[in-house]
């Protein structure tokens, strides 16, 4: 399933590996330091315009994006893709 995560990004489901607010986890020495390497080695796409909410991880890419953790996961969630399976 193809979902978007803000702007025109579209990933399909199974490239997401995770999906990340910045509020909750960007005040983070760590976070902060794995941003900064992500835009150094160029592989960080910012779809938010200097203002992200969420970071959305895949296993090339980091995308930050102004579209909330909660928003993609329904978005990707019209058919279960992102929820656990057993």
């Amino acid at each position: 399933m193809l979902v978007n995560i803000g702007g025109e990004a579209v990933l399909r489901s199974r490239e997401i590996v995770g999906i990340f607010a910045l509020e909750t986890v960007g005040e983070s020495p760590i976070t902060k330091e794995f941003l900064d390497l992500v835009r150094t080695e160029g592989t960080a796409v910012d779809l938010s315009g200097g203002n992200p909410k969420s970071l959305v991880l895949t296993a090339d890419k980091v995308y930050l994006t102004t579209v909330s953790i909660g928003t993609i996961r329904k978005r990707a969630n019209v058919s279960g893709d992102l929820e656990e399976k057993e």
